[in-house]
């Protein structure tokens, strides 16, 4: 039931798995499933100096997720602005 909460809500999830060597309990391929449903990715660092080159690619993959762009018919440099207005549905969940 957790998984399909989680791919109802659109939310991207993006995985850290950091275990111990003798952890019987370690599950990295949940992690790697739920970051795949979810359109995020999976970590698994083998060493600490590796989370923020990890943290760097998230925010990287956050950023380019949520950029817009516009470019108009008539390319000419006049100095004008262009009004322009995007309507977007609200998403489950948001607020």
């Amino acid at each position: 039931a957790t998984l399909q909460a989680v791919e109802r809500s659109l939310a991207t999830v993006y995985t850290i798995g950091i275990f111990d060597a003798s952890d019987q309990d370690a599950d990295p391929g949940f992690l790697r499933h739920l970051a795949r449903i979810t359109g995020g990715e999976a970590f698994l660092p083998k060493v600490p100096d590796e989370l923020e080159g990890i943290a760097d690619k998230i925010g990287a993959d956050i950023r380019a997720r949520y950029t817009l762009g516009f470019s108009p018919a008539d390319r000419r440099l006049d100095n004008h602005y262009v009004a322009s207005s995007r309507s977007f549905p609200r998403l489950p969940g948001s607020s």
